[in-house]
């Protein structure tokens, strides 16, 4: 059979393709190589940082803790020369462990989560007589795709 115009076109964009995903895929698998090793290169000098950063945001608000009348005693805030210190008070809810069930012993059911969703894949296994009880239809529905020959690299 000859090749029509919109045949040959097809072929082409299919080669374009092919030519293009191979060149990505190179791109992709070279910079991710460079980032890995950038990655590596700064990862222990990172980590160390990042430990270093936490126990001092730690011994910080240990200190505030601790001094608390000192620092705050004339407000919520204590600027200094590097940085300001903060104090916040707030009411939080303690939930006891049981407190589910107290609740439901009581009928406080609006604070009580309920997840319920159809199961996919029970439902796409329905004959049409039962997708029909819930409004639920089969429709033919049309796709597109392709597939490249490899490339000789």
């Amino acid at each position: 059979m000859k090749p029509t115009p919109a045949r040959q076109h097809a072929n082409e964009l299919l080669a374009e393709i092919a030519d293009h995903t191979a060149r990505l895929d190179s791109l992709t698998g070279a910079a991710e190589e460079e980032m890995e090793a950038v990655r590596e290169k700064y990862r222990e000098a990172v980590e160390g940082l990042g430990a270093a950063l936490k126990t001092r945001e730690k011994a910080l608000v240990a200190l505030m803790k601790r001094h608390t009348r000192e620092f705050f005693g004339e407000g919520d805030r204590l600027a200094l020369a590097a940085g300001v210190l903060c104090r916040m008070e707030e009411l939080k809810v303690a939930i006891p462990r049981g407190a589910l069930e107290e609740a439901k012993r009581h009928g406080l059911t609006d604070a009580i989560k309920t997840v319920e969703s159809l199961d996919r894949a029970i439902v796409e296994k329905w004959p049409v007589e039962r997708l029909t009880l819930i409004g639920a239809s089969k429709k033919l529905k049309e796709s597109y795709s392709y597939e490249l020959k490899q490339l000789n690299s």
